[in-house]
């Protein structure tokens, strides 16, 4: 990942500084309707990494090698 540049730096700082009232959303009007919507193309791939991720949570941090096990 490249750095930022200095005016990029400069926007971030000002942009964490606007609060929610100040932002004039009056030409991007709020999407109440979703009628009609479908799923994203990733939705899939996203939704079996999640399960995946789930049962990685389910295993034990250290699992033992198979070789201690048939030692001890």
């Amino acid at each position: 990942m490249r750095e930022l540049t200095e005016q990029q730096k400069r926007e971030l700082e000002f942009l964490a500084t606007v609060r929610d009232e100040d932002i004039d959303l009056s030409e991007m009007p709020e999407i109440t309707d979703f009628t009609g919507f479908e799923r994203g193309p990733f939705s899939e791939i996203l939704q079996r990494r999640r399960e995946r991720m789930r049962g990685l949570r389910s295993t034990p941090p250290n699992p033992v090698p198979t070789r201690a096990k048939r030692i001890a």
